[in-house]
This record gives structure tokens, C-alpha cells and sequence, in this order.
């Protein structure tokens, strides 16, 4: 009996990576790494197994063509024709430096645009000329941030999720205060010498 459970447990294990889905779509140029890919497979897994929802990632480095535009949209349509609602995927297109988050249908409360501004770009940012280990860096960070604010509109949490870095969306926040403070001393500035001059 024990040789059976053994066996089954076997098949299952090996048969298990025939069967899985596929939740890196394309990888050019080898931007994310091998480890980073079986990140993304095993978070994907768990995602899909509590929410049903599909979350994807598609990378190149570059794509052809004069107009960048028109060739991500053919590139974006001819990967999205082939997958079935509900779904996400992160696209970043090295060479465009273009990021962007499409989900179907939308999910009430998460924006794609919020989440590349506070949880990718800051990244990309930490370095000229977008060197792979940054890149994919910003890839998993947003990554993640989908995958949870994904699982929490299910009422689900994920157990094999990382800790996704924040500082982004901090340094925005704190930007943001150093600039409404910027604007009312210059007020305040304006308001004494314009008072000054007057007498």
C-alpha cells in the first residue's frame, strides 16, 4: 500500500510541470532570470488556484518597427487574443521603455497606472540605462503588488508572495509634501514682501 502512495505521489510530481500553465508568456533577451521565472510560475499558481484569476507576464527587449506605438499595441493584441478572461498581464517592452498593465476584466480598486508609478518606475529609476537585474527587479516588485491587491479583492491572501518594496510610493508621498510646502512658503514669502513694499 505503501509502494502505491509512493508511486502516485511520484507520477504527480513529475507529471505536475507537464500540466502547469505557462505564466510567463515571453522572456527576450533573458530579461528576468531563472529564478525570478520560477517566482512568478509558483506566485501565478497559488494566484489562480485561490482567485482564478490568470496573472501573466510578458518582457522583450525590443520590438521592430517605426511606429512604437502601433507595434505594442499589435504585439499586446496578439497575446491577449489567446488568453480567457480573467486575466492580468504586466507588459514592458525594454528598448520602448514602456510598462504597462492590462486587466479583463477591470478589478474595482486596483489601478495598473498606480501601481507602475509607485511600485516599478521608482526602480527603474535607481539606474541608467535599464540593466536586466533592474528590470526585472521592477517586473517582480509590480508583480507582486498585483498579484496581492488581485487575491484581497477575492477576500484570499497569499502565502508564497514576497515583500514588496514600498519605498516608491513613500518617496512620491514625501515628494509630494515637499512640494505643497514649497508652494506655501513661496505664498507666504510673496504675501510679506508684497506687504513691505506697500508700506
Amino acid at each position: 500500500m505503501r509502494f502505491f502512495s509512493r508511486l502516485i505521489l511520484w507520477i504527480g510530481l513529475i507529471s505536475a510541470p507537464l500540466f502547469s500553465q505557462n505564466f510567463v508568456l515571453q522572456n527576450q533577451g533573458e530579461i528576468l532570470a531563472p529564478k525570478s521565472i520560477g517566482f512568478i510560475q509558483m506566485l501565478s499558481e497559488e494566484l489562480y488556484q485561490k482567485s482564478g484569476v490568470a496573472l501573466y507576464v510578458a518582457v522583450r527587449d525590443e520590438l521592430e518597427g517605426e511606429n512604437q506605438k502601433e507595434v505594442r499595441k499589435a504585439w499586446k493584441e496578439g497575446i491577449l487574443q489567446n488568453l480567457k478572461a480573467p486575466y492580468g498581464v504586466i507588459f514592458f517592452v525594454k528598448s520602448h521603455k514602456k510598462i504597462d498593465i492590462v486587466l479583463n476584466p477591470e478589478i474595482k480598486g486596483i489601478d495598473g497606472s498606480r501601481i507602475i508609478t509607485e511600485y516599478m518606475v521608482p526602480i527603474l529609476m535607481q539606474e541608467k540605462g535599464l540593466p536586466n537585474p533592474k528590470v526585472s527587479a521592477s517586473i517582480l516588485n509590480g508583480y507582486a503588488q498585483l498579484a496581492d491587491e488581485i487575491a484581497e479583492s477575492k477576500g484570499e491572501s497569499l502565502e508564497n508572495n514576497l515583500i514588496v518594496d514600498k519605498s516608491g510610493s513613500n518617496n512620491l508621498v514625501r515628494y509630494s509634501i515637499y512640494v505643497m510646502l514649497g508652494i506655501m512658503l513661496t505664498i507666504i514669502a510673496f504675501i510679506y514682501v508684497f506687504g513691505r513694499l506697500k508700506k
